[in-house]
């Protein structure tokens, strides 16, 4: 049986994976943003919590349950609208690129 300090300590660990996790995306968004300004298939899209703009999302192109990174030659951006019809086959998903 695992003591407090054990339980408490691996909790911990994994919280701290999990904020990291968290705040790499949002930079990866953000480089993002920066680079294309919106959705890599419709151009719209914002990053922030906006009612009437359609909210970017990170997709990977290499699923990181397939091997993909955490990383921008791994990513794009996508509204959420694009991102859906991307997983479900509906359209293809653009190829990262670091350029307008």
């Amino acid at each position: 049986m695992k003591s407090l300090i054990q339980f408490l300590l691996e909790n911990s660990i994994e919280q701290c994976n999990v904020d990291r996790t968290k705040r790499m995306k949002k930079n990866l968004k953000k480089k993002l943003f920066d680079i294309h300004g919106g959705c890599q298939i419709c151009g719209e899209g914002t990053i922030g919590g906006s009612r009437t703009g359609k909210i970017l999302e990170v997709h990977h192109y290499t699923p990181r349950n397939q091997g993909g990174t955490e990383t921008i030659d791994n990513a794009v951006l996508l509204c959420r609208p694009c991102h859906a019809d991307v997983h479900n086959n509906k359209i293809e998903s653009p190829k990262p690129t670091v350029e307008k």
